[in-house]
């Protein structure tokens, strides 16, 4: 049979597991009960962020209609210069190959290198894949440039003005809505919640009786409630305004977000792209 102290040592393990238990609920609750007042904030530091890059990035793809700058087609040419090479290469050494009647492993893709001659072919039949396999994702590259350019400059335009209306919008609803009582009241539930796992840390060490403590805890609650009904309406107003305006700010960012990427799309026309053959 367990002796007295290895019965206390468990149920020790166990409060130990049940406030640790609890503590992380109150931390859920109290994170979820902060998002409507940090989700504003991390919004208004997104417009900001989207507002540098548009400045500072964007901008001048923007003004120069994202076509590529000189250095760019030049070193555009200058690949595809290098890769039509090696695909001629290529089709020239094939041409060898099937003249001179050179053979191919079982594989059937590299040469028999039986002769000096076949070695030269399939050694400049390797350079000139490794060009291909170079070259290629630059040219594509690249071509692809002005897209990728008007893409990030619309997603960062659009953003902006997303995340910086519905932050004032937010802003707005907040200040009518008296910030100092609203963030009174969340920092009391806060405490209010910190207090709650301290008190069941403080029971449990003084009460091993864990089932006959929680119902204790629900009939006081209970209690408290009905002798104070007008106490417990009140402290449920800020919540109703404060995620009122969380659920606000979130309908504003959506419609300014597609209102400013339509308008984008229209005043700014989408670059051709650069083809293959310019």
């Amino acid at each position: 049979m367990a002796t007295q102290e290895e019965r206390d040592k468990k149920q020790l393990k166990i409060g130990c597991a049940l406030m640790v238990l609890t503590a992380i609920v109150v931390l859920i609750i109290i994170g979820v009960q902060m998002i409507p007042l940090i989700a504003p904030f991390a919004g208004a530091i997104c417009a900001l962020v989207c507002f540098i890059k548009y400045m500072w990035k964007d901008r001048p793809h923007v003004r120069a209609k994202f076509e590529l700058s000189e250095y760019e087609r030049e070193s555009l040419v200058d690949s595809k210069e290098k890769y039509n090479w090696a695909l001629d290469k290529i089709v020239e050494l094939k041409e060898i190959i099937t003249n001179e009647g050179l053979r191919y492993t079982a594989g059937g893709k590299r040469l028999e290198l039986r002769s000096h001659r076949a070695q030269d072919v399939q050694g400049a039949m390797d350079n000139a894949n490794r060009i291909i396999s170079e070259e290629r994702p630059m040219c594509e590259y690249y071509m692809a440039l002005p897209m990728k350019r008007y893409k990030e400059a619309r997603k960062h335009f659009s953003r902006f003005w997303g995340f910086f209306l519905s932050f004032a919008v937010w802003g707005s609803l907040v200040l009518m809505a008296q910030p100092d009582k609203l963030l009174e009241h969340h920092l009391n539930q806060t405490g209010e919640a910190i207090s709650f796992v301290i008190d069941l840390w403080d029971s449990d060490k003084h009460n091993n009786n864990n089932s006959q403590y929680a119902t204790d805890t629900v009939n006081e609650a209970n209690i408290a409630k009905e002798l104070q009904p007008a106490k417990v309406q009140e402290s449920e107003e800020p919540d109703i305004t404060v995620w009122s305006a969380f659920v606000v700010l979130g309908l504003v960012y959506l419609s300014v977000f597609v209102v400013t990427y339509i308008f984008f799309s229209v005043k700014h026309k989408k670059p051709k792209g650069v083809s293959s053959e310019d």
